[in-house]
């Protein structure tokens, strides 16, 4: 897990590097944010969009240890041999665990003041099924990820009015432990949407504010209809 972002952005552009030379290419086509799921003896992976792949090629990622119900970005290449019972039989090339917490509702501002607002950057999000997607930028002194904590709240202390009404407003805090200067890291995040499920019924997004040190940002994120996520 040390240096995180720094390996899985080598995979991406060793994945970019495909077209260039596919008679000699050896390594990942593309990557998914999946959730693991355990087998007796072995273990798949399902997407947010439902679909399933199944690792037929585990050779490059023998020392992995799946948990079932974790959530991990996959790097991968399809196999031409499907997988009976399985979406997708794949090439498996890495696998990065995810952090994943829930969506929480804030309702007092005793609650809200609790929260850390250390500075961070989204740089992409994805909303598809159950799951927000997030890559985040922040400054860290130490390669564990996991001394950054983040929440991602919908903040019911005060209304939502410069977001559109299709959209649902949410607010993404970052506790950095005291760690706000150092190297730039990206990170993956995920989130749950099950506790905020009726909040998000009818909406065509979220917009996430974040503050990235200076002042107060925001990024919309449309949601991706199940049927148009793939591989």
């Amino acid at each position: 897990m040390k240096r995180i972002g720094l390996f899985f952005l080598t995979l991406a552009a060793a994945a970019g590097l495909a077209s260039c030379n596919d008679s000699k290419y050896d390594g990942p086509t593309t990557s998914s944010v999946v959730t693991v799921r355990t087998l007796p003896g072995d273990y798949y992976f399902v997407m947010d969009n439902n679909r399933t792949i199944y690792p037929g090629d585990k050779t490059r990622v023998s020392t992995y240890v799946p948990e079932d119900g974790e959530r991990a970005v996959i790097y991968l290449s399809l196999l031409e041999t499907p997988a009976e019972g399985y979406d997708f039989n794949a090439a498996i090339y890495a696998v990065g665990r995810i952090t994943s917490a829930s969506v929480e509702v804030i309702g007092t501002k005793e609650e809200l003041e609790e929260l850390k607002d250390d500075p961070t950057v989204v740089l992409k999000g994805q909303l598809v099924g159950d799951w927000i997607n997030l890559i985040v930028r922040y400054a860290a002194t130490s390669t564990d990820p996991e001394k950054h904590k983040f929440r991602l709240v919908v903040n019911q202390t005060e209304e939502s009015s410069d977001v559109r009404d299709d959209y649902l407003k949410l607010e993404l805090y970052h506790d950095a432990d005291g760690e706000v200067a150092g190297i730039y890291y990206d990170r993956y995040l995920s989130f749950n949407t099950n506790a905020i499920r009726d909040l998000l019924a009818d909406k065509e997004g979220v917009v996430i504010t974040f503050h990235d040190g200076m002042q107060d940002q925001k990024v919309e994120i449309e949601r991706t209809a199940i049927n148009a996520q793939s591989l």
